[in-house]
């Protein structure tokens, strides 16, 4: 019983994905770079710009960088790479904060809370000692 409810738990962890703003309060204590081409087809501006918009209610360090004439997978002449993961100004925004490596769970996400309560309970569904 207790196999098949961490397994329903995973599944559904699994189908989140697409439930960014569940895991805003992920970001509270974290320093956050978002960038984003103009000409991005596959994920639209606006979803950036909103993004940034909800992030900034829970987190102070928030740089949002919107490339210009850029599409989703976008590449120019500020780096070796791909610019789109190889950009200089993340990676000087990287080199000068110091990033807390504790994990993290959004209390505003059932299933946050859930897989919380999962890992506290040692994969027990129910609390220790009770059926």
């Amino acid at each position: 019983m207790e196999e098949r409810a961490g397994l329903r738990l995973r599944l559904a962890w699994a189908r989140s994905h697409s439930d960014t703003l569940n895991f805003i309060d992920n970001l509270s204590q974290r320093s956050v770079y978002i960038s984003h081409g103009d000409q991005d087809q596959s994920v639209p501006m606006a979803e950036g710009q909103n993004l940034y918009d909800e992030v900034s209610q829970v987190c102070d360090d928030v740089v949002y960088h919107e490339e210009s004439r850029a599409t989703h997978w976008w590449d120019g002449d500020a780096s070796p790479g791909v610019d789109c993961v190889d950009w200089p100004r993340l990676f000087e925004f990287m080199q000068t904060r110091d990033f807390n490596t504790e994990p993290l769970y959004s209390s505003r996400c059932r299933l946050c809370r859930a897989a919380h309560d999962f890992t506290s309970n040692h994969g027990q569904t129910t609390p220790q000692g009770r059926e």
